[in-house]
C-alpha cells in the first residue's frame, strides 16, 4: 500500500498507469498497473498467490540464460539436473490486445501540483516481429533521445518551456506504442503540445537529412553495445528476446537492422502510423475539463 501511495503521489510515475489505462481499459492487461489498485491489495490472499504461482512458473515458461566463462557442457547438466524434470504445460495464454478509435483524443487529470505532465502517443500495432520495428526505433531517437534530438532542443534549449522531454517506440507480443513526453508549467502546455505536434508532422512533409539519419542510426547502436558491457546485461538481453520473442537477434544482427532504415521508411512509416485516429493523449495537472476543447483543436 506504501508503494501505491507513493507512485500516485509521483505524477511523473503516475500518468504511465493513467494514460495505459486510458488507451486499453481496465478489461485488458496492458490497461492495468502491474502494482494494483488499492482493492486488489487489500484483498489478495494466500491462496491467490499460491494459485498463481502454479499456474505460471514452470520451467516449460522459464528462460535460463548463462553468460561467462564456463563449460557448456557443465552447465547443461545442471540446469538439466535442477530444472529438467517438470514436463508441465497447460500455461494460461494472454488474450490478443485490442483498442476502440473514440472521437475525444485527450483525457485530462486535473491534479495540484505545480507542473503538468503529458504524453501523447500513437497505437501503432507493431510487434516484436513487425518489418517497421526498428524505423520506429529510429524515430524515437530523432525526436526524443538526447540532448540534440529534436523535442529535446526545441522545448529545453530552444524554448526553455521543459526540464525534459523524449520520445520512445514501446513494442509488445502483440502490439505497440509510439509516445512523447514531458513536464510543463501549466501555461506552457499547449506551447509544448503544439512543438510536439509540429515535429511529428515535419516527419511526414519532409525528408530527414543523411547526417541526421546517421547519427540517430550510431546513436542507436552505441546505445545498444553500452548496454551489453556486463555478464549480467548479456543473460537478460538473450533471456528477454528468448521469452517474449522465442528467438534470438544478435547485437550484430539488430545493428544491420538499424542500418537498413532509409530516410523514405521515416517518411513512409510517419504517414501511416502518426494519425489523429490512433492517437492518444493524457495530461495531468493543475488544467480544468474545459481545456479539452482548446487541445483538441491543436492535435487536429
Amino acid at each position: 500500500m506504501e508503494e501505491l501511495r507513493r507512485s500516485k503521489d509521483n505524477p511523473e510515475s503516475d500518468i504511465w498507469d493513467l494514460w495505459l489505462e486510458w488507451i486499453w481499459g481496465e478489461n485488458q492487461s496492458l490497461g492495468r498497473s502491474t502494482l494494483g489498485s488499492k482493492t486488489t491489495i487489500e484483498n489478495i490472499t494466500r491462496e491467490q498467490l499460491q494459485s498463481y504461482i502454479n499456474n505460471f512458473y514452470h520451467t516449460a515458461n522459464m528462460v535460463v540464460a548463462v553468460v561467462g566463462n564456463f563449460p557448456i557442457n557443465e552447465a547443461e547438466k545442471y540446469i538439466i539436473k535442477y530444472f529438467g524434470k517438470d514436463k508441465y504445460s497447460n500455461i494460461p495464454k494472454f488474450i490478443k490486445t485490442t483498442f476502440k478509435l473514440q472521437k475525444i483524443h485527450t483525457k485530462i487529470i486535473n491534479k495540484s501540483s505545480h507542473q503538468v505532465q503529458l504524453i501523447l502517443g500513437y497505437v501503432t500495432d507493431i510487434s516484436y516481429f513487425h518489418k517497421d520495428r526498428f524505423v520506429l526505433k529510429v524515430i524515437a531517437d530523432m525526436l526524443g533521445t538526447g540532448i540534440s534530438s529534436r523535442l529535446f532542443h526545441r522545448l529545453v534549449y530552444e524554448l526553455g518551456i521543459s526540464y525534459s522531454a523524449g520520445a520512445y517506440s514501446w513494442i509488445f507480443a502483440d502490439n505497440g506504442l509510439f509516445y512523447a513526453y514531458g513536464g510543463f508549467s501549466p501555461g506552457n502546455t499547449k506551447k509544448a503540445l503544439k512543438v510536439i505536434m509540429e515535429e511529428m508532422s515535419r516527419l511526414k512533409k519532409e525528408k530527414v537529412g543523411d547526417q541526421e539519419l546517421r547519427e540517430a542510426k550510431e546513436k542507436d547502436k552505441a546505445q545498444l553495445y553500452f548496454s551489453l558491457e556486463t555478464p549480467d546485461a548479456l543473460a537478460n538481453f538473450y533471456a528477454s528476446q528468448q521469452l517474449t520473442e522465442k528467438r534470438i537477434l544478435t547485437p550484430e544482427e539488430i545493428s544491420k537492422r538499424i542500418d537498413n532504415v532509409t530516410a523514405e521508411d521515416i517518411k513512409r512509416v510517419a504517414k501511416k502510423y502518426f494519425n489523429l485516429d490512433n492517437l492518444w493523449l493524457t495530461v495531468c495537472g493543475p488544467l480544468k475539463e474545459e481545456e479539452k476543447i482548446s487541445i483538441e483543436k491543436i492535435l487536429r
